[in-house]
């Protein structure tokens, strides 16, 4: 997907029943309900783009398993990993494509259902929302003078560090590990909200390989876009 406008922050539940119809009818009946409702102007085109191809690199990983009739079906993605159920390779891409921001390209040609256990070095970015106080975090995310008057001294000192409002002198005082935690907050704050406390892509690619036995090579493909623009105003 190609966006080039913003999107409504808000969060939306959609249904939609068009029966009988192909993929390319189901997205010209949904298509003016986002431009009437929210200004959004959607199309597809053909572009080249940098994705990730998926293929198989080895055999017998111990983190890609066959499913039995005892597997769990189901899961998700978890702290530094992922956790699937009988799940095709199919459902993969979708989380790859959220940790590596670029298209993945599915070409292992397996078809079974497999259990996933999926583990990697969490990256230091991954790991600050652990160096601080969970109230702290969040009257960073939402915040409330009236929760605010309920934190203690040592939680309000680093809020006010958070926000940039502690005194220089006092901000010093605090040690080396905590400045350099509080400035990378800082900066990961600063990104769009998907883009914050991201793991490393060069860990996902390894653990992939080294867990799940499949290859991620960076390629260059033509395939239809979705793209997503501000719609013009009617004449």
């Amino acid at each position: 997907m190609d966006c080039r406008a913003a999107l409504p922050a808000e969060e939306y539940d959609f249904t939609v029943r068009v029966p009988g119809a192909s993929h390319a009818e189901r997205e010209q009946a949904v298509a003016p309900l986002f431009r009437s409702t929210f200004g959004l102007q959607i199309r597809r085109e053909k572009a080249e783009r940098e994705v990730y191809v998926l293929t198989v690199a080895s055999t017998n990983a111990p983190g890609l398993t066959l499913s039995t009739p005892d597997s769990n079906g189901g899961g998700g993605e978890e702290s530094g990993g992922l956790k699937l159920g009988r799940t095709t390779i199919e459902g993969l891409p979708r989380y790859l494509e959220k940790w590596l921001g670029k298209p993945v390209v599915d070409e292992t040609r397996l078809t079974n259902r497999y259990d996933i256990r999926l583990k990697w070095k969490m990256s230091k970015s991954e790991l600050l929302p652990q160096a601080f106080d969970r109230q702290v975090l969040e009257a960073v995310e939402d915040p409330d003078t009236a929760k605010e008057k309920k934190l203690s001294a040592h939680q309000l000192r680093q809020l006010a560090a958070i926000r940039g409002k502690l005194p220089e002198a006092e901000f010093r005082k605090l040690s080396v590990e905590d400045r350099e935690n509080i400035e990378l907050f800082r900066a990961e704050m600063a990104k769009p909200d998907d883009q914050r406390f991201e793991p490393e892509p060069d860990a996902i690619v390894g653990a992939v390989r080294e867990q799940l036995g499949l290859g991620l090579s960076v390629q260059r493909r033509s395939f239809p876009i979705l793209i997503v623009e501000k719609a013009e105003a009617s004449k």
